[in-house]
């Protein structure tokens, strides 16, 4: 049996949730029909605490939430996952 481990999957999908940021925040800006803007904007207010517009400071709160529940998630799944591979 192999383990998984903890700090690995942390930091990968720490990546993985910071890179989607980092598209998604970006993305906003291409938005040319205003209430597809509204929706986008509407959306980032409710999945990070604190965002508040397209800025440096709202793009560093988002990004930073976005490393820390990486994080998170990816140490308990991969003990999550070492657990149940040791039954």
């Amino acid at each position: 049996m192999s383990t998984y481990s903890t700090r690995q999957w942390a930091f990968a999908l720490a990546i993985v949730a910071s890179s989607i940021f980092v598209a998604c925040f970006f993305w906003g800006s291409f938005l040319s029909d205003p209430v597809l803007k509204d929706l986008h904007m509407n959306l980032m207010r409710v999945s990070f605490l604190g965002f508040s517009d397209m800025t440096i400071g709202g793009f560093i709160n988002g990004f930073l939430q976005s490393v820390v529940w990486g994080l998170g998630i990816g140490w308990i799944l991969a003990s999550s996952l070492n657990m149940f591979s040791k039954k």
